[in-house]
């Protein structure tokens, strides 16, 4: 038997585009012209003040899980206590990146004000793939190390594949080859 809902209940998960900021420029993105000016474009985004207001209010509200995500959220400078914070007001933080910027200092820096669950963008199973998607020459490498940082740090790995015309042939490839490296999700 299928409960019918007399009225919606407070979201339990809630994604907050942290930045606009990208290094990448995907052929699937949403926003192509964003990354023209960094300069015009950071001064758009949220302050930590206003960043940890809009957190603090979710957590009010009954937000128990939030998908940091931009943009990529590796290049806010104040991630880290954007993530301390969401644990604190006791919300269960999880970022979305494309991989590129998570060096081994930056995974542990990550998982040491709370960040146990994360998930990174790799969209095909060879540079020619990917590379082309992202339009970051040399990203496949960059993304692969990220990955790898990941796995020796977080809990729970999710690998986002964003299919379309030019890769979705190579998904199956892109899944072994996620297999053969011990990413399971």
């Amino acid at each position: 038997m299928v409960k019918k809902l007399t009225r919606l209940s407070v979201p339990t998960r809630v994604s907050f585009e942290v930045t606009s900021l990208c290094q990448a420029n995907c052929v699937f993105c949403e926003q192509p012209k964003r990354r023209t000016s960094a300069k015009l474009l950071q001064s758009k985004d949220l302050s930590t003040a206003e960043a940890k207001h809009v957190l603090r209010n979710c957590a009010i509200f009954g937000v128990r899980s939030i998908f940091l995500t931009g943009g990529e959220p590796l290049m806010r400078e104040d991630l880290e206590e954007l993530i301390d914070f969401c644990v604190g007001v006791g919300m269960d933080p999880i970022v979305s990146t494309n991989g590129i910027l998570l060096t081994e200092e930056r995974a542990a820096s990550l998982y040491e004000v709370g960040l146990r669950s994360i998930q990174i963008g790799l969209h095909g199973d060879s540079p020619i793939t990917h590379d082309v998607i992202t339009k970051v020459p040399g990203g496949f490498a960059k993304t692969l190390e990220g990955l790898t940082n990941a796995a020796e740090r977080f809990g729970r790995i999710d690998v986002n594949c964003v299919a379309i015309k030019s890769n979705f042939r190579r998904i199956p490839a892109l899944y072994d080859m996620l297999f053969k490296m011990g990413v399971e999700g």
